[in-house]
């Protein structure tokens, strides 16, 4: 499946896509039914790192990426899985037919049937207490103003909608861009950035320093600019280095901000607090998936 676009696509190819493992396994061992390579794109696919899961994510859209971020930050989910398979294929032709829709087929020759996809899949971490998985649809809301298109659009959503209730029992979540409004999405994009940082850090003990310095550093009504200059005196890096530093434990939780405003070096933070230990942090966590 090495780069080929998804054309002239016979049945022997989706098995042999099977056999190769896509659309299977978990967390880092997981290959996405469809990754970048294999799609037409304008430069909106990218390969993403993940925080939760250690590998690279496949995301065919800017919907998807906005989505994936806020997965990702939340810690919620022990895996997210994109562009998953909707097996067996004879269940989602037979949903078709009960709907009296057409069932998608691959450009080309041959008019195969198309293995469906949805976006992401997440498995909460709470599995073992009865939260089920969620599959999630990423869609905008242009699409359901598009008279021409609404109503093969609505189609494959019901056709998705019912192989996850019939197949698994669970609730397709239709997702929009309200899911992450435009200035949370700006602040997720700019954390999850130096997600891995650049500045040096020097495991606990340098952790613990910049902490501290920032927890014990006036900040109200402070330009967030400044506050990171005096944190970085205090603790031997550049303003720079600091505002790196800042956004890298703000993603992973060591600091919680407000990220419905959006970041502004010449804007003092409407809310701050440090995590002391993995506890506080954790509470963090607790709070954004709430």
């Amino acid at each position: 499946m090495a780069g080929r676009k998804r054309k002239d696509v016979t049945l022997e190819d989706i098995d042999r896509w099977i056999r190769q493992g896509y659309g299977s396994g978990k967390r880092e061992s997981y290959k996405p039914w469809l990754r970048i390579q294999d799609v037409p794109s304008k430069g909106l696919s990218r390969l993403v790192p993940g925080t939760t899961v250690n590998r690279g994510h496949h995301l065919l859209s800017k919907l998807e990426f906005r989505h994936f971020l806020f997965f990702d930050f939340s810690r919620r989910y022990s895996d997210i899985q994109e562009q998953y398979p909707l097996f067996p294929l004879a269940k989602t032709q037979s949903i078709a037919d009960k709907l009296k829709i057409r069932h998608p087929v691959y450009r080309g020759r041959w008019a195969t049937p198309v293995v469906l996809t949805t976006d992401f899949l997440l498995t909460p971490h709470t599995l073992n207490g009865g939260v089920a998985p969620l599959p999630v649809e990423s869609k905008y809301k242009s699409e359901f103003a598009q008279s021409k298109k609404l109503r093969r659009t609505l189609e494959k959503l019901e056709l998705k909608r019912r192989y996850w209730k019939e197949v698994h029992g669970l609730d397709l979540l239709i997702a929009t861009e309200d899911l992450v409004p435009d200035d949370l999405f700006y602040n997720l994009r700019v954390l999850n950035q130096v997600a891995s940082p650049k500045a040096p850090l020097r495991a606990n003990a340098d952790r613990a320093s910049f902490l501290d310095a920032l927890a014990t550093t006036p900040w109200r009504d402070v330009p967030l600019g400044t506050l990171l200059s005096a944190v970085g005196k205090k603790t031997g890096y550049t303003g720079r280095e600091a505002l790196e530093l800042f956004k890298h434990f703000a993603w992973h939780h060591w600091i919680e901000i407000d990220l419905h405003t959006k970041l502004d070096l010449r804007v003092a933070l409407t809310h701050l607090q440090v995590a002391t230990d993995v506890a506080a942090r954790e509470h963090f966590c607790a709070r954004v998936a709430a």
